[in-house]
């Protein structure tokens, strides 16, 4: 259970019973804040402060599985359910103290799957049906009803099989999996979209003591039909994959490279949600190439990992999607070429002091250029895509004397822009945000075990947005206590 600012509450209950070969689990959680933050905001020459509104938070997700395992055969059938009631507040910058948008999703799932295992031979089959149902209300919407009250009803079932056998040094996998997805709204003059999706994979794999070769070629074809207006139509794609691993002796060193094809099909929200989507997108083709190591440091009391990965795609009508007038509405959009190279890195240390004391340090950084080259004509032809920063990342410090300690967490972002076209109008800071947290933790009766914790966020109150307009808490904190029973 947690506590945190704004009236922020959150509970978990979970559980789970084995006996021999069965196993039941349950588990739910509950999450509810008012989200009225203070804030202030800078528009020019004037500054504004106010308290946030129609920020309210809702959500309980809930979840029920049953299984056998066997040595053969294993089975799990399951429920997953999940609700959500929020209000939408909109952008600061034309903010309305009267806005009175909310956005209620319910969605519940019923998936199985059933495993068989025979030397070296396996199939897996599984299938889903999910129903995700979104409610949309905006009562100040102008049109002749005098307000907008539409609800979106996505259904999906999902059918499938994996197949793999080795065979000396190779490993050969085959699958397929089917989709069949509508839309259904309560508008009966909106769209009506039917989609049926199949993607196929065959697979083989081939495996030395350090070295290992991946080689794929997967199919998507997708068929849509809308009986209410225009329809994404069909699509095939064949898309390959190749990569490969080396690890030195003893498993110091590992080096990873590889190059695959992507193939994205729009979604129906992407597509046909009122004054979401957009029916001309087209699908998004992708060609990626990455490299990638990591390197295994050892040193008496020290344990060092260090990661890093060099990454570059060219991307044909890459999708992206702009904020507009609350954080449901957003327009949706192709870059009808973008390239996109960076790098990452991560250290991750641990110094074990003595018997009670230990550091913890975990660094991220990732450099990433993401440029629209899709028309030289254009103003933003060149530029970094919106919302993309250049620079971004993470150190957090943990000590830990026994079963207590203090952490140090920080983020940062560089400037990027709100749009495509990289001009001053469109610049937004970056920002620093830091958090402090303590937390203890102590056993009771055998293996039950107690957590506290309690933690500062952004300590030094940074106004700060990920999204123009759209302003983050200042200075807030969290306390939470975590039972374990064993």
């Amino acid at each position: 259970a947690a506590y945190a600012s704004f009236n922020h509450l959150e509970a978990y209950l979970g559980g789970r019973y084995r006996k021999k070969a069965w196993l039941v689990s349950a588990s739910g959680a509950l999450r509810k804040a008012d989200g009225d933050y203070p804030y202030t905001y800078t528009n020019g020459f004037q500054s504004v402060s106010e308290r946030r509104e129609n920020n309210d938070y809702l959500d309980a997700n809930y979840t029920a599985t049953a299984g056998y395992s066997g040595k053969i055969a294993a089975l799990r059938v399951g429920y997953r359910g999940k609700i959500i009631d929020q209000g939408l507040p909109g952008a600061i910058v034309f903010y309305n103290q009267t806005q009175n948008e909310r956005l209620n999703t319910s969605e519940n799932t019923l998936f199985s799957d059933v495993e068989w295992k025979v030397s070296r031979f396996s199939l897996r089959i599984h299938g889903q049906v999910l129903q995700n149902t979104l409610h949309y209300v905006d009562p100040d919407f102008l049109n002749a009803k005098g307000g907008l009250d539409v609800e979106y009803t996505n259904r999906t079932l999902n059918v499938g099989a994996m197949a793999q056998v080795g065979l000396n040094k190779w490993n050969m996998q085959l699958g397929t999996e089917q989709f069949i997805s509508d839309l259904i709204v309560n508008d009966t003059l909106f769209a009506q979209p039917l989609r049926y999706h199949n993607m196929s994979v065959l697979a083989a794999v081939y495996r030395l003591a350090r070295f290992e070769l991946r080689m794929q070629a997967s199919s998507q074809y997708i068929s849509e039909r809308n009986e209410k207006g225009s329809s994404a139509g069909d699509r095939f794609r064949v898309n390959p994959m190749v990569s490969a691993e080396h690890t030195t002796k003893g498993g110091k060193f590992k080096e990873h490279v590889s190059y695959r094809s992507t193939f994205r099909m729009p979604s129906f929200n992407e597509l046909y949600y009122n004054s979401v989507g957009n029916v001309n997108l087209l699908p998004e083709d992708a060609h990626v190439l990455d490299y990638s190591a990591a390197l295994v440091l050892r040193s008496g009391a020290m344990n060092m990992v260090v990661r890093s990965k060099l990454f570059a795609s060219l991307v044909k009508n890459k999708i992206v999607a702009f904020p507009t007038q609350n954080l449901f509405v957003w327009s949706m959009q192709n870059i009808g070429q973008a390239r996109v190279y960076g790098t990452e890195a991560l250290v991750d240390a641990q110094w074990k002091l003595n018997p009670k004391w230990r550091i913890d340090v975990t660094v991220n950084y990732t450099f990433q250029r993401a440029l629209d080259y899709s028309d030289r004509n254009s103003p933003s032809y060149g530029d970094q895509l919106a919302y993309v920063p250049k620079h971004s990342g993470n150190m957090d410090v943990s000590v830990h004397y026994k079963t207590t300690g203090i952490r140090f967490s920080n983020y940062a972002l560089s400037m990027r822009y709100s749009l495509n076209e990289n001009v001053i109008q469109n610049e937004m800071l970056g920002f620093w945000i830091m958090d402090i947290g303590i937390f203890h933790s102590f056993a009771i009766k055998k293996d039950n075990q107690i957590t506290l914790r309690a933690t500062v966020k952004n300590i030094f109150n940074q106004s700060y947005a990920y999204i123009r307009s759209y302003v983050m808490p200042g200075t807030n904190f969290t306390l939470s206590l975590n039972y374990a029973i064993h």
